[in-house]
């Protein structure tokens, strides 16, 4: 995966655990979980707070973090989906070229979705 790429899905990660543990968490103790997998030519990041969750085609589109997280998640021509059955799950996908990392798994359902 070209260095870009790595740069820019870590800084989205580090934003998404930033959100889960802020809106997620609301200040209260509490567990995040983060699960790595692939599907595919697919990597799959996904982090779940156990937060009452939000609905990501009602966010605030005009915010400087929706803006960023979205920028970024264009520029490594990703997608970012939100699933808010059990808590909340933001799923970041993100294609790559080099098959080699990692074994096969299959991420779970989910719910509401914004590709680049």
């Amino acid at each position: 995966m070209p260095n870009d790429k790595i740069s820019a899905s870590g800084y989205l990660l580090g934003e998404i655990v930033s959100n889960a543990r802020k809106q997620g968490l609301e200040g209260r103790p509490g567990t995040l979980a983060l699960r790595f997998a692939r599907s595919g030519d697919t990597y799959t990041i996904a982090v779940t707070d156990p937060g009452k969750g939000f609905d990501l085609e009602k966010t605030d589109e005009h915010s400087f973090g929706y803006n960023m997280v979205f920028s970024l998640v264009h520029q490594i021509g990703g997608a970012l989906s939100v699933n808010t059955d059990h808590g909340t799950t933001v799923y970041l996908d993100i294609p790559v070229q080099d098959q080699r990392i990692l074994q096969k798994q299959a991420p779970t359902e989910r719910g509401a979705s914004v590709s680049s």
